[in-house]
């Protein structure tokens, strides 16, 4: 494990499992931090108001960030390690909520096994 969790100060509040293949992160803080340097390739409101976003970095990995109130970056652009890109949508208990996901291609990998401390 190697890079930071994409919510500063984040604790896991739902768990990768087999079925959602993606980890909750809640935390008090609002900013959205990219986990590894890329190219946004996916930045889209959806129809639940919320926007999700999706990073192409080396050898085809991808991190998908969901569950946004706001997008800081469009489609194109370059991000750099750690670089804010998103804030995080409020959930019903006042803390910031994001879902997030690694892809290896076009399959999904627990991100646990590649965040710090994971």
């Amino acid at each position: 494990a190697f890079m930071n969790w994409p919510l500063n100060n984040s604790k896991v509040s739902k768990r990768y499992s087999s079925a959602s293949k993606s980890v909750q992160f809640s935390s008090q803080e609002a900013d959205v931090h990219a986990i590894a340097q890329g190219t946004v390739i996916y930045s889209k409101k959806l129809a639940d108001g919320a926007y999700t976003m999706v990073v192409k970095h080396d050898n085809n990995y991808f991190s998908v960030y969901s569950n946004l109130i706001a997008a800081s970056m469009s489609y194109g652009q370059y991000v750099g390690y750690g670089q804010k890109i998103a804030t995080a949508k409020s959930s019903a208990d006042g803390s910031r909520t994001i879902v997030f996901e690694i892809w290896k291609n076009k399959s999904r990998v627990n991100p646990m096994h590649w965040l710090k401390n994971g």
